[in-house]
C-alpha cells in the first residue's frame, strides 16, 4: 500500500484532540486559566491522565500502522468508556445519557480500524510501503564480503537512501538477517564500502529479478550523497 490509509489518519488526529481536550474541558467548566497548569492539573484524576495518555499512545502506534494497534485501542476504548461512566454516575456536570452517547461516538471512531485498507496495512505490516525511501533503477558493480565463505560479484538492480538490491541469477549461500560488507562502484565516483544486512531474498517476478535486498547499517553521509548522485544518473 503506497499511502497511509486516510482512516488512519483520521483516528490519530481525533485521539490526539480527545486528548488535548480533557485540560480544555477542565479549565472551561472550573473557570481556570489555561496558562496555570498547576491548578487545572490537580483537578484531574488519575484515569483522566490515563485516558490521556492512552489516547495519545494509540494515536501514535494507529499514525505508523502498528500491530499493537488492536490492543492498545482496545484498551483505550475500555478507559474512555469506564472514565465516562464513572464521570456520569458520580459528577455533576454531565448525566449518564450524555457520558454513554459519548461512549458510543468512541466506539464508532474505534470502529475505523477496521475499516478494510485500514484492517489489512495493520494486520500486514510489510505492506507500510509508504515508509520505504524511494527506490530508483541503478546498475553498478557491487562486491560482496560474508563474514564465512568467498567474496560474491554481482551488480545492483535498483537502491535507495537506505538499501539496496542485487541482482543472483542462481540461490547463494546467505540468509536473511547476514551482516557482510559490501563494495559498490558507482561510476564517476570512489568505491563506497559499508556493513550491510541481508533483509530478503525474491525470487524473479516479471521484470523485477531474483536476488536479496540489503539494508545499510553504516553507511557515511558523504558516501550517501555519492549513492544519491549515481541514483540521479541514467541506468
Amino acid at each position: 500500500m503506497k499511502k497511509r490509509p486516510k482512516s488512519l489518519l483520521f483516528y490519530s488526529l481525533i485521539l490526539v484532540l480527545v486528548s488535548l481536550s480533557l485540560p480544555f474541558q477542565i479549565c472551561f467548566l472550573y473557570e481556570v486559566p489555561m496558562f496555570e497548569i498547576a491548578a487545572w492539573w490537580k483537578l484531574l484524576t488519575t484515569i483522566n491522565v490515563l485516558v490521556m495518555v492512552l489516547t495519545m499512545a494509540t494515536a501514535v502506534l494507529s499514525y505508523q500502522a502498528s500491530k499493537k494497534t488492536f490492543i492498545l485501542a482496545s484498551l483505550t476504548f475500555l478507559t474512555v468508556t469506564f472514565n465516562n461512566w464513572w464521570v456520569g454516575y458520580v459528577g455533576t456536570d454531565f448525566n449518564l445519557m450524555q457520558t454513554s452517547l459519548s461512549s458510543l461516538g468512541f466506539l464508532l471512531l474505534t470502529g475505523l480500524i477496521f475499516e478494510k485498507k485500514a484492517f489489512y496495512v495493520l494486520k500486514n505490516n510489510g505492506a507500510r510501503w509508504w515508509r520505504n525511501a524511494e527506490r530508483s533503477r541503478v546498475s553498478m558493480p557491487v562486491t560482496i564480503y560474508p563474514w564465512i565463505g568467498d567474496s560474491l560479484v554481482a551488480s545492483t538492480y535498483d537502491m535507495s537512501a537506505s538499501g539496496v538490491y542485487i541482482c543472483f541469477a542462481e540461490n547463494i549461500d546467505l540468509q536473511v538477517g547476514d551482516r557482510m560488507q559490501i563494495r559498490l562502484n558507482p561510476t564517476g565516483y570512489k568505491s563506497i564500502s559499508c556493513t550491510a544486512r541481508l533483509v530478503r531474498k525474491s525470487e524473479a517476478c516479471g521484470s523485477y529479478p531474483s536476488g536479496v535486498a540489503m539494508s545499510f547499517e553504516n553507511l557515511t553521509t558523504q558516501d550517501r550523497k555519492c549513492l544519491l548522485n549515481a541514483q540521479l544518473s541514467p541506468c
